[in-house]
């Protein structure tokens, strides 16, 4: 699972490219540039569709009931929220599982752009992680659930975005891990701390799945650690203009879907 020294340095050697390009592309140039500086970039943003229960005001916005609401949104986390909040159950090994992930990417946003701490109460937990199945949905609200499937484990985050004016992420975010087979066989626990990893890159932003086999945001991901497109990507997410805030489900009307146990 540790790449070790070797990984992390390909980690900030693709970080410290995206700062180039970034510097790069502010100059006026009179050369061009003759390969990339860093790969390419997948789709990471949400596209949310919602129909208006009842004329409402949200924000100084007009919403009238029957329209039907269509945005792109996107996610992540503000310097103001961090550490972010993690709890996990205690059950097959899913909290070591958990500070490796963390780990995973906190090496990938190298300049202070993620943190997490576990916490001990899930009340006051921006992420929840779970070893249990997902309960159903609730309702139609703007409710995504990203699933990932590899063969021999499972693993799901569900996003509720505020309704109908799709400004808002409401919390906690809930993450669930899930073995398909005994945690003695040797594919298992590879298994889950891969899914770990990649679930927590939903959590953190990644609202898709990668087509590249070779990313940890594949939907059947099979690498153990971000890839230097994941590292890519999510440096793009994370210094762009910001998109949907994180908010309790008290924080403003209409009211965010009823929270699971």
């Amino acid at each position: 699972m540790d790449r070790g020294r070797g990984g992390r340095d390909r980690i900030v050697a693709a970080a410290a490219a995206f700062t180039v390009l970034l510097f790069a592309g502010s100059l006026s140039a009179c050369n061009e540039i003759g390969v990339p500086l860093r790969p390419a970039i997948y789709a990471h943003s949400l596209i949310v569709s919602d129909v208006v229960q009842f004329d409402t005001t949200v924000a100084g916005v007009n919403y009238f009931a029957g329209d039907t609401i269509t945005d792109t949104v996107h996610f992540a986390w503000p310097p103001s929220k961090l550490p972010v909040k993690i709890w996990v159950q205690d059950t097959a090994g899913l909290r070591q599982d958990v500070d490796r992930a963390i780990v995973a990417w906190k090496n990938v946003l190298v300049y202070g752009e993620f943190g997490a701490t576990v916490v001990g109460d899930s009340n006051v937990a921006d992420i929840i992680v779970r070893g249990s199945t997902p309960l159903p949905l609730p309702g139609p609200r703007a409710v995504e659930r990203m699933y990932a499937v590899p063969a021999s484990c499972e693993g799901g985050t569900d996003v509720f975005i505020s309704a109908p004016d799709h400004t808002k992420l409401w919390l906690p975010i809930r993450v669930y891990v899930i073995p398909k087979f005994p945690l003695d066989d040797p594919a298992t626990r590879p298994c889950l701390a891969r899914v770990t990893i990649h679930e927590l890159g939903h959590a953190l932003g990644l609202f898709q799945h990668s087509p590249d086999p070779n990313d940890i945001m594949y939907g059947f991901p099979a690498v153990d650690v971000p890839s230097d497109a994941d590292v890519a990507t999510i440096l793009y997410l994370y210094h762009r203009t910001p998109g949907l805030r994180p908010a309790l489900g008290a924080d403003t009307l209409p009211p965010a879907p009823a929270p699971s146990p």
